[in-house]
């Protein structure tokens, strides 16, 4: 994956690069899990190493959500 010159991005502690794509990788798990009566849960973002965070304020924020 290639982040553009605007894309959010970041060191890892280990050096390698991290970032958020511009329209943002969303997963939402379902309160209760999934069954007949689970609710919606919270969105979370993924990056593009696979690490969760909270959803950015909006989608052109350079800063990442909480890990």
């Amino acid at each position: 994956i290639f982040l553009g010159e605007r894309a959010a991005k970041w060191r890892t502690p280990d050096g390698l690069m991290d970032g958020l794509t511009t329209n943002g990788v969303l997963v939402m798990h379902p309160a209760g899990g999934f069954s007949e009566d689970s609710a919606p849960g919270v969105w979370r973002e993924i990056s593009v190493c696979g690490n969760v965070y909270t959803l950015r304020d909006s989608r052109s924020a350079q800063q990442r959500g909480k890990l």
